[in-house]
């Protein structure tokens, strides 16, 4: 497997890619599309489409290092919970990278 590349959770069917600009992406096995990830992936992110418009926001829940919270850029909803901040980014992806 290529350095740059990471698989974000046991499911492993989401994938962090980081490219020869440093440029992080997240991609889904079967997906044609990605998302890019932007922020520091230890504490608040942002993922975006690839015209640059936030589709969702991440990160540590305030006061606790172990509960973290994804919400959508538009509507504010929460669509994603994990224990783990890469866990967490693998389940948004999964809901803005949809298998068609």
């Amino acid at each position: 497997m290529d350095e740059r590349n990471s698989v974000l959770d046991e499911q492993g069917d989401v994938v962090l890619f980081q490219d020869c600009d440093g440029i992080r992406h997240v991609f889904r096995d079967r997906v044609h599309d990605g998302l890019i990830l932007h922020g520091d992936s230890n504490s608040r992110w942002t993922l975006t489409d690839d015209t640059g418009k936030p589709v969702c926001e991440g990160g540590a829940v305030h006061g606790s290092r172990d509960r973290y919270t994804a919400v959508d850029a538009v509507t504010g909803e929460t669509v994603a919970r994990h224990d783990t901040q890469y866990g967490l980014i693998a389940k948004a992806a999964r809901r803005y990278l949809r298998l068609r």
